[in-house]
């Protein structure tokens, strides 16, 4: 028997929060978000203007970037792929202390780092000092290491590319531990 997910369950209660962005709103439930993240739950347990008013300005992100947490949140398919787009998610989740989200979204770059998207996932490790990314990122190094020729690895900082190398440097390659 299939599971429901979050939205099935809420999807006739009265959404009472709005998101309020400049491409436009999105509107959620209070409780929802005081569940899934302490900011939200700060927000709207003390005298705040968003617990009195229901709006949760935000200026930072895109509407498409909020709906996408948020729809990836109650359960349903946000149908993003690209690393960028999770990227920007990532920023939002982690900006409002959305564990789970990030935790879950992180694992998903690990496993799907590629030569177009290692950099932008290098920058977010270690932006961001995801160890579990960093890792997923020196490994890929260590068996593509001529991305280090790329106009893209040279423009990143010196202790970025040091980190990327140290990282790589770390794992013992699978032939290194046979011997």
């Amino acid at each position: 028997m299939p599971s429901l997910n979050v939205f099935e369950l809420v999807a006739d209660s009265q959404q009472d929060v709005d998101f309020r962005l400049v491409d436009g709103d999105i509107k959620v439930h209070r409780g929802f978000l005081s569940v899934i993240s302490p900011v939200f739950r700060a927000m709207f347990t003390h005298d705040s203007k968003e617990a009195k008013s229901g709006v949760i300005e935000v200026s930072d992100f895109k509407l498409t970037t909020v709906k996408n947490v948020i729809n990836f949140c109650y359960g349903q398919d946000t149908g993003v792929s690209s690393s960028p787009d999770v990227i920007d998610m990532l920023h939002f989740a982690d900006k409002y202390d959305i564990k789970a989200v990030v935790k879950k979204l992180e694992a998903s770059l690990g496993a799907s780092i590629n030569k177009r998207n290692f950099y932008s996932i290098v920058q977010y490790a270690w932006d961001f000092d995801r160890d579990g990314l960093k890792t997923a990122c020196g490994k890929f190094y260590r068996q593509n290491v001529g991305v280090c020729l790329s106009p893209e690895f040279a423009q990143m900082s010196g202790s970025t590319q040091l980190g990327v190398i140290a990282a790589a440097a770390s794992i013992e390659s699978s032939d290194s531990a046979n011997e």
